[in-house]
């Protein structure tokens, strides 16, 4: 029963041609399963960095909401108390109405992009 040779598959350690499902390479005696078990560490690694970047962009925009919203209503308990704008707390506002919507969006983006964990 002749082995079934896979194109483009080789071992690591002698770069010789692998047959399918073999653990260990036959003439250098290279260790197989760990060079797959590594690969699926640095899957699940990707997918934690990802992971751990999508919760950053997320905590960065609610905290821009609330500080919208804060400062929102605060400009507008300003203007009913003194019937006037405050035109630096209204940059404020838009500043922050700003930011929100591009750490919304670079959220979004950042949702689109998961990495596969192989």
């Amino acid at each position: 029963m002749a082995k079934q040779e896979t194109q483009g598959l080789s071992c690591p350690g002698c770069g010789r041609s692998l047959s399918v499902g073999v653990k260990n390479c036959a003439h250098c005696d290279y260790d197989l399963t760990a060079e797959a078990s590594e690969a699926a560490k640095d899957g699940s690694e990707q997918v934690t960095l990802w992971e751990r970047e999508g919760e950053r962009l997320k905590k960065l925009w609610i905290i821009a909401v609330v500080f919208f919203w804060f400062s929102a209503s605060f400009q507008v308990g300003l203007f009913f108390i003194e019937g006037s704008l405050n035109f630096v707390l209204l940059s404020v506002v838009a500043g922050m109405l700003i930011l929100g919507v591009v750490l919304k969006a670079r959220y979004q983006l950042h949702l689109r992009k998961k990495p596969s964990s192989k």
